[in-house]
């Protein structure tokens, strides 16, 4: 177990409060008395009536604490996500201030730059400001979307800061009222965390690293598109066996992701994928009807 696996750990225990520790406290005790209170049954002399009049309330007692700790754990579950969306919103919100902030001295560098007459240097500068100008208008375009599904924004901007850790140049485009998807957020950023990770990883080793996400409509067909495409760099994938359990074309890949999304959409009739492939793009195109 390396340091940030401890730190992650220790991080995630500080964040129960009393209550939690109360509960569980709470829990173990009387999950103990339960035993202790079966073992006397058991041991003790009594007729099969008085047992079964012990039994019947410590049963209740029993599923009375695992409903207490079933609901506490969804409650707990539901502020660390809502807590997770907040720390993202944050962040978001700091990098386009900053970045507005210092708009008046990235015009002056510029001015710099054309004084000297170092062109060089400008078009170095110039091709930073574009990464930056391209990250800003990402995330606070989620920004301004996030409330719509917060759920998939979350994959979104999770998997946009795994592209922009690999040097890979990730565009997103959203032109749908995400809300849409609220009854399949969960089927749909599933799907969607496991083809980004694969467009990601195709993309990390092609000499042009690009992601391109689009969500869009089709009035033609009434139905709702995801398309997903990257750079690649092996030509020779076979999309008709990528989907098959345990097929992989990289070392080390357990080559379930794909498979898992194939099970997914055999278990949901509105739901389609299509691959397809160029010599410049790898293609995936989901499909949401209804």
């Amino acid at each position: 177990m390396n340091i940030q696996k401890v730190f992650f750990k220790f991080k995630s225990f500080t964040c129960l409060n009393y209550k939690d520790v109360l509960n569980q406290v709470i829990s173990v005790v009387g999950i103990l008395l339960l035993i202790i209170q079966f073992v006397e049954i058991l041991r003790s002399p009594l007729t099969k009536n008085s047992s079964s009049k012990l039994i019947l309330p410590n049963v209740l007692i029993f599923l009375i604490i695992i409903f207490i700790n079933a609901y506490s754990f969804i409650n707990k579950r539901n502020f660390l996500k809502l807590q997770e969306v907040n720390k993202n919103l944050t962040e978001i919100n700091d990098k386009v201030r900053c970045f507005r902030h210092d708009f008046n001295n990235i015009l002056q560098a510029i001015d710099g730059y054309i004084v000297l007459d170092d062109m060089d240097s400008l078009h170095t500068y110039f091709n930073s400001l574009v990464k930056e100008c391209n990250y800003v208008n990402v995330i606070d375009s989620l920004n301004n979307k996030v409330k719509e599904n917060p759920a998939i924004l979350s994959v979104l901007l999770n998997k946009f800061r795994l592209a922009e850790r690999n040097n890979i140049k990730m565009n997103i485009e959203i032109s749908i009222d995400l809300s849409k998807f609220s009854k399949k957020s969960y089927t749909i950023s599933r799907m969607l965390g496991i083809l980004l990770d694969n467009a990601i990883e195709a993309c990390i080793e092609a000499e042009e690293k690009i992601v391109n996400v689009q969500f869009l409509k089709d009035d033609m067909k009434n139905k709702d598109l995801i398309k997903i495409e990257n750079t690649y760099i092996n030509k020779e994938v076979n999309i008709n066996k990528i989907f098959e359990k345990e097929y992989t074309t990289k070392e080390g890949n357990s080559g379930l992701g794909l498979w898992k999304v194939q099970d997914i959409l055999s278990q949901d009739t509105n739901l389609d994928l299509f691959t397809t492939k160029d010599d410049y793009m790898f293609k995936q195109q989901l499909e949401i009807y209804g």
